[in-house]
């Protein structure tokens, strides 16, 4: 197996990477979650959540820790205005062999993600 599971946070409102923003990553079985990773994003908003050796067929959430981003970069105004405290991006894995790349485009008003290469 060559699977990984990875993201990369990019800040609409600064215009750059999400750097340093907290991110968790859970595996979910029948309702029941479990606390796989913490990590932060690097200096170019990516991290890795899952690799090879870890990387099984299944359900995951990414988490990510949009108000405490934004509370460091706007001194708390874009966090109190924030609609999105958390984003939480629920993905299936199917293909344990293959790339699984969510980047994601985050506001405190809005974000997008979809399935990157």
């Amino acid at each position: 197996m060559n699977g990984r599971l990875t993201s990369h946070v990019l800040d609409q409102v600064r215009g750059a990477p999400a750097t340093g923003m907290m991110v968790d990553l859970w595996r979910v079985v029948s309702q029941h979650r479990t606390l796989l990773r913490s990590c932060e994003t690097n200096a170019d908003g990516r991290v890795e959540l899952l690799g090879d050796r870890e990387f099984l067929v299944g359900t995951y959430e990414i988490v990510l820790h949009a108000a405490d981003y934004f509370t460091r970069f706007e001194g708390g105004a874009a966090a109190s205005e924030s609609l999105f405290q958390e984003i939480i991006i629920r993905v299936k894995i199917a293909r344990p062999d293959e790339h699984y790349h969510v980047p994601v485009l985050i506001a405190p008003w809005s974000y997008c993600t979809y399935r990157g290469s």
